[in-house]
């Protein structure tokens, strides 16, 4: 008999790999990359995981393949109905979210030549009908992915973005992963004059997620997913100056954050151990893990409606709680 153990869990072949057997049931082990729900739905939610394909439709611990391959950033549009996965590269894939056409992918990738540069798992938000992902250069779609416009954001000769945020129809903001945060305002005639604002950067390493609260655009939250340093960093002043709100957090990447929009100094913090929570703007941070298995989450997303908390695991499945 001869065992296997790979990114997609246990397997088992009795022929000496003719054939095999899965061995994973009830096994929690999916890697996920990234995640993302619908604010409209109770339950709706797919992942992008390691080597496994997107996941979607979990019940009763079991998930739906709904895309194969590498799984990567997610996107969800609640106006629309509309749900977008990708895989390692620039590529993009749109579908139904719900009913019979649920999952049916049609590609709506940006136009981007062979031998694009971007990370492997390249950063993407969905806003409604905007689309943004980026690698040395930013994409941008007004009509859902129909349509792109590629705009400079000043990076270095080979920086690639780390994350993207879509703060509304005119504003996206950028982080590179050399420590870049670059604001981006779309003018009157479209995204291919768009404005460019290089901010200050609080550290020159891996940006892995900015938050931005208020019409003004002057408080920004954002994260670095690298060791020594701050972890968790907090502008009032539209990124001009910044502040280091790491606070007690143990010296590991921090590779999202949450703020809880009844009450913004409630800041959730996804770590490379755990989930972090600080009930007084980073000041000082609790163990908010409450039970998760001891797992890298990659991502976390809150269910604002319904007061959950949504985290992606590397090792561990996803997992969700009561806040």
């Amino acid at each position: 008999m001869l065992y296997a153990c790979n990114d997609g869990g246990v397997f088992r072949s009795p022929d000496r790999g003719t054939s095999w057997e899965a061995l994973n049931r009830g096994l929690g082990i999916t890697e996920f990359e990234f995640i993302i729900h619908l604010e409209s739905q109770d339950s709706w939610l797919i992942g992008g995981t390691q080597d496994n394909g997107t996941l979607g439709n979990p019940s009763a611990g079991k998930w739906d393949q709904i895309a194969p391959g590498d799984g990567g950033d997610c996107g969800a549009d609640d106006s629309d109905n509309l749900c977008y996965h990708s895989y390692y590269g620039i590529e993009i894939e749109r579908a139904p979210a719900t009913g019979n056409k649920a999952f049916k992918w049609v590609d709506v990738s940006p136009p981007a030549p062979d031998d694009y540069d971007a990370l492997f798992y390249p950063p993407m938000d969905v806003s409604e009908k905007i689309v943004a992902k980026a690698g040395v250069t930013l994409f941008v779609s007004d009509d859902s992915g129909d349509s792109w416009v590629e705009v400079d954001f000043g990076g270095a000769a080979g920086e690639k973005a780390s994350a993207v945020s879509i703060v509304d129809r005119k504003t996206i903001f950028l982080g590179s992963e050399k420590g870049r945060l670059v604001r981006i305002d779309r003018a009157r005639s479209g995204w291919a004059k768009a404005t460019v604002t290089q901010l200050t950067s609080p550290r020159s390493e891996f940006v892995s997620d900015i938050v931005v609260l208020g019409a003004s655009k002057r408080i920004i939250w954002t994260s670095c997913s690298a060791f020594g340093g701050g972890h968790v960093f907090r502008s009032t002043k539209g990124g001009k100056t910044w502040g280091d709100r790491t606070g007690n957090l143990p010296d590991i990447p921090v590779n999202a954050i949450v703020i809880d929009p009844k009450n913004q100094r409630r800041i959730f913090a996804a770590t490379d151990h755990g989930v972090y929570q600080s009930k007084n703007s980073g000041k000082k941070w609790t163990d908010f893990s409450n039970g998760l298995p001891n797992a890298v989450v990659g991502d976390m997303i809150l269910h604002e409606r319904r007061r959950i908390l949504r985290v992606g695991t590397h090792n561990r499945g996803a997992w969700e709680v009561d806040i």
